[in-house]
């Protein structure tokens, strides 16, 4: 069984680790993006039906859902956008996912500086995907609360869909992704933090935070093709 009481037991093998995300190891796979529409381009939004509730921060007409899970991501990403501006640390924090990580022969990944045989627990969050820590709910609530006590912003800026299994969720089938951009503040180059989501046991739930300067990667303009499928201004 894959998953007991929110918890993943992921075993680490050179095989996976050797296909890490693009940047890091080799050429990127060249992968047609879909680039939908910003709302400005998409004009006015339609008005939800009586079975819908408005959501606090309208989002882009996107093709961007979980299969078969009403509401889809494109709704949890207007929760996300509110709970940036409201500046709820707690928000992300309960949506992070604990997971045990064994580090078994190769310290890569986010066994990265671990002597063989570390086990941790928690959710992982990489710069770069060269530096990893693993955080536990509150180290991580603490994360994002630094990041406002700080003075910086926090927007959602895009959100993206990716097929397949990335270095934070190895064996994964798909990754939907919150593009945020943080600015301001005591750091000099304004970040992007995006934010790996996946939709399962009836809720969408973190399962790791990658962090890069503002023009690394391609992530705010959506020019990255090793890194989404599908990508859409928010």
């Amino acid at each position: 069984m894959r998953r007991i009481l929110d918890r993943r037991v992921i075993l680490l093998v050179p095989v996976y680790l050797g296909l890490a995300c693009a940047g890091v190891v080799g050429e990127p796979e060249e992968i047609p993006i879909t680039v939908a529409p910003t709302r400005e381009a998409a004009g006015p939004s339609s008005t939800p039906s009586p079975a819908q509730s408005p959501s606090p921060t309208p989002g882009p007409e996107a093709s961007l859902s979980a299969p078969g899970d009403p509401p889809g991501f494109a709704d949890f990403a207007s929760e996300i956008a509110a709970a940036l501006e409201g500046k709820e640390a707690a928000f992300f924090a309960s949506r992070a996912s604990i997971t045990t990580w064994y580090c078994l022969g190769d310290t890569i990944g986010v066994c990265t500086g671990q002597p063989d045989g570390a086990v941790l627990e928690g959710m992982p969050v990489t710069r770069g995907w060269q530096e990893y820590e693993v955080l536990g709910q509150d180290d991580y609530q603490a994360a994002w609360q630094e990041v406002w006590d700080r003075g910086a912003s926090a927007r959602l800026h895009a959100i993206g869909h990716r097929w397949g299994e990335n270095p934070l969720m190895p064996m994964a089938a798909e990754a939907h992704q919150a593009i945020i951009k943080v600015e301001a503040g005591r750091v000099d180059d304004p970040e992007v933090h995006v934010l790996f989501l996946e939709y399962a046991d009836g809720r969408w739930k973190l399962q790791g935070e990658l962090i890069v300067t503002e023009g690394e990667g391609g992530w705010l303009e959506g020019s990255c093709t090793a890194c989404f499928d599908e990508w859409s201004a928010w």
